[in-house]
């Protein structure tokens, strides 16, 4: 298995993404490549709250993590338990969620370029790859 073309090196950012390989397939390529990589399946996610427990849990994060957008802010710029020198979370699934709340759809992503931004200020690519999105739904941003 091997990363695709443009997705190598250094690439960091947010990033629709089409692949007929499996996410854990293309995760288990990033991490033979020395990134740490996570999945956040938002198949069923409506609500913040929905969103911010779901990726709670895909990234591992410590219990304090609250429910607000500052308290995931701060642990997407942590990742303190996850130490890495490159970041790839993929997220898929994300229809529903873009169809039910477009503006929690568009927060996710701020936090996500965000972070990448922060991120590589520090010299650690993070590269969000956004599978499945509708064409209707807010396009991603490039950090």
């Amino acid at each position: 298995m091997t990363i695709p073309p443009g997705l190598r090196g250094r690439a960091h950012g947010v990033r629709r993404f089409r692949s007929r390989r499996s996410s854990r397939e293309l995760c288990a390529s990033f991490e033979v490549a020395g990134a740490r990589c996570f999945v956040l399946d938002l198949r069923g996610v409506t609500d913040r709250a929905a969103l911010i427990a779901r990726w709670g849990a895909a990234i591992d994060a410590p219990a304090y993590l609250g429910h607000t957008w500052d308290a995931l802010d701060e642990v997407m710029r942590d990742l303190s338990w996850a130490r890495s020198d490159r970041y790839v979370m993929i997220l898929t699934g994300v229809g529903e969620l873009t169809r039910a709340d477009p503006g929690v759809w568009r927060h996710a992503l701020i936090v996500l370029a965000d972070a990448a931004s922060s991120w590589q200020e520090r010299g650690v690519p993070m590269l969000v790859l956004v599978r499945g999105a509708p064409v209707d739904a807010p396009p991603p941003m490039i950090a």
